[in-house]
This record gives structure tokens, C-alpha cells and sequence, in this order.
């Protein structure tokens, strides 16, 4: 009787770890998932540069903004990237599609739906309305974006604005 007692406290303890356990990956996955979502409303949607700072490490790697095969690194070069597109599409509105989040972990789809108002795409603003959908997968570690991969249709973007010439504003 004394071996079952001793048994059953140490699979309860075991039991007890494996539930704490993953209430913590539970909760830290949806403060991730809500750090993502924070992020494209605040930063993308309401063009709050003190969220950048914020929410994107100072070491974060962000692939995939616009250069074939260029990691953006840090808040500031992300910055000029974001200030390109804000400067271009002051209209930009994303819309977070779905989000998925373990531990330290992410992975959302959006869209987002703009009018070439602005400049800095090396061609003179033409009011017109694009809409294009991605992908994000990224590592958040205490409240703070790592490293992210994004993934969207730049050619299909700049074939909404110029038509089928885009390919010569590709680099």
C-alpha cells in the first residue's frame, strides 16, 4: 500500500509539471499572438513608430520586406523600409486573416488593401487601388519580434499599380 501511495504523489507531481507546463506555452503563445496583432494594427495600420521600437528587438532579422534575399536588421533599417511604404500607400490598411502561436513561435496570413497615393516607388504616385495577401512566421522572445519571414507578392503589387510593364521596377 505504501509503494501505491508513493506512486501516485510522484505521477501527480509529474502530472502537475506537464500542466503547468503548458499553461505557461498556452499563455506565452497568446501574449505572442497578441504581440502580433498589436504589431500590424499599431505599426501598419496606425503608423506608430514608438511601437517599432518597442515590439521589434534591436537585434531582430526580418526577411522577405522587399530586396531579394536582404535581411533588414534592427528597428531602424526596418524603419526605412516601413517609411517607404507608409510614404507610398498613406492609406494602407492590414488585416491580420489568422494567427497562429506555440511558445515562441508564430505564424499569421493577412491582406492588405492600399491606393498608390504617395511616392517612392520609383514611378510618380498614380491614385491606384492595389490589394495583396502574405504570410508572416516569426520568433518573439519576452514581448520582443526575433526574427521574422515574410512572404508577399511584390510583382503582383506593382502589376496593380503599373500594369504588365511591372517587371522592369524589379530589381
Amino acid at each position: 500500500m505504501g509503494r501505491q501511495v508513493a506512486r501516485m504523489g510522484a505521477y501527480n507531481r509529474v502530472a502537475h509539471h506537464w500542466r503547468d507546463q503548458m499553461v505557461s506555452r498556452s499563455s506565452s503563445s497568446k501574449s505572442n499572438a497578441e504581440v502580433v496583432q498589436r504589431w500590424f494594427q499599431q505599426v501598419w495600420n496606425e503608423g506608430r513608430i514608438e511601437t517599432v521600437e518597442e515590439l521589434l528587438a534591436p537585434d531582430a532579422v526580418i526577411h522577405g520586406l522587399g530586396e531579394q534575399g536582404l535581411a533588414v536588421r534592427g528597428p531602424q533599417p526596418f524603419l526605412r523600409f516601413f517609411l517607404t511604404m507608409r510614404s507610398a500607400f498613406p492609406d494602407m490598411r492590414v488585416k491580420i486573416e489568422q494567427v497562429i502561436s506555440e511558445g515562441e513561435w508564430f505564424a499569421c496570413r493577412f491582406s492588405a488593401s492600399m491606393t498608390y497615393t504617395g511616392e517612392g516607388l520609383g514611378f510618380p504616385a498614380n491614385g491606384k487601388k492595389a490589394k495583396i495577401e502574405g504570410m508572416a512566421m516569426g520568433k518573439i522572445v519576452a514581448g520582443k519580434i526575433m526574427e521574422a519571414w515574410n512572404v508577399w507578392d511584390q510583382r503582383a503589387l506593382l502589376a496593380q499599380l503599373v500594369g504588365a510593364d511591372s517587371t522592369r521596377f524589379l530589381k
